[in-house]
């Protein structure tokens, strides 16, 4: 799949999030919203920087545009590997355990330093897990038919994937 096709694609299955997803439909848009968004970022830092500080409209509504396609393709992508959509959403939880001992220590003023271990043991849970699930964003799809549907490219394109 080509880039065009790509973006393409994944805004036409805007919040599609059964079936799969190809490694290059996935890594093509993922280019795309990282692209649009450093290019909406420099834009506003040139012609907003005076008037509106840090606050970036193009950028907060671009990635209330993209969030759901981003999500849905990355569900998908994670279906062609035979795993759950779910798995990119479970960083969440640790990052919210980190953000309430990190808050704790600092509004509780305890010297014991239980908050900053319990910050630390959470920020690496999320760190193991967005490696693991970049992992599997980068593995090869399963071959031929898998309990998520039939294969995006078919059996015999998978390879070259």
């Amino acid at each position: 799949m080509q880039f065009s096709e790509s973006v393409k694609t994944c805004f036409k299955k805007y919040v599609v999030f059964r079936g799969r997803a190809s490694r290059s439909e996935f890594w093509w848009f993922t280019l795309f919203t990282s692209i649009a968004s450093l290019a909406l970022s420099f834009i506003e830092t040139v012609v907003f920087s005076d008037t509106l500080g840090n606050i970036e409209p193009f950028g907060a509504v671009f990635s209330l545009a993209t969030i759901l396609p981003t999500i849905a393709v990355g569900a998908r992508r994670l279906h062609d590997v035979n795993r759950s959509g779910w798995w990119q959403l479970f960083p969440i939880v640790p990052g919210i355990l980190m953000g309430v001992f990190m808050v704790s220590g600092q509004l509780g003023g305890e010297s014991n330093g239980l908050w900053f271990i319990g910050a630390v043991v959470a920020g690496l849970c999320v760190a193991v897990v967005f490696i693991l699930i970049i992992v599997w964003f980068a593995k090869v799809g399963t071959k031929g038919i898998n309990r998520y549907g039939e294969d995006p490219l078919g059996d015999y394109l998978a390879v070259f994937d």
